[in-house]
């Protein structure tokens, strides 16, 4: 059986300022602090979150994994796919009070300033905005859980 898919959130930590060189959109100036990365897989989500999170080696392939060389992961919530990635990101700056990252960052196949989300937040803080999020919206049909995140309550999707 297929795993379902759906929209996620990958919180990560930056200890230090960085230069990364991040695919074609070139060498970006990352400042240290919480990073929100927002993200969808048709199918398989939990795979995506699992791949996202390891820092084995592997062909880099979405923008995240540039970033991930570099940052320590926080930890991944499940959305439903309900509204986009693109709603999700613009919520996720608002609840974290962040401003986008770097314009187009995992947009690349949307119109949206960008998919990551930089915030003057603690980690533990972070978190806990995530799970107040997730609690408002309704999770993926099977529950899916990753790291512990998504509430098993459901709530309707607000906009």
């Amino acid at each position: 059986m297929e795993q379902p898919g759906g929209l996620y959130v990958v919180a990560l930590w930056l200890p230090a300022p960085a230069v990364i060189q991040v695919g074609a959109l070139g060498r970006i100036e990352f400042f240290h602090g919480s990073y929100f990365y927002i993200g969808s897989a048709a199918r398989g989500l939990e795979r995506r979150l699992a791949r996202h999170k390891a820092l084995r080696s592997k062909t880099l392939r979405w923008h995240i994994d540039y970033l991930r060389r570099k940052s320590r992961w926080e930890g991944a919530a499940a959305f439903p796919s309900d509204g986009g990635e693109c709603l999700l990101a613009r919520n996720v700056a608002a609840i974290m009070e962040g401003v986008v990252a770097y314009p187009r960052f995992g947009a690349s196949d949307c119109r949206c300033a960008g998919h990551l989300v930089h915030a003057a937040i603690s980690p533990a803080k972070a978190l806990v905005r995530l799970r107040t999020m997730s609690a408002a919206m309704t999770p993926p049909d099977d529950g899916v859980v990753v790291d512990k995140l998504i509430p098993s309550s459901k709530g309707a999707l607000t906009r």
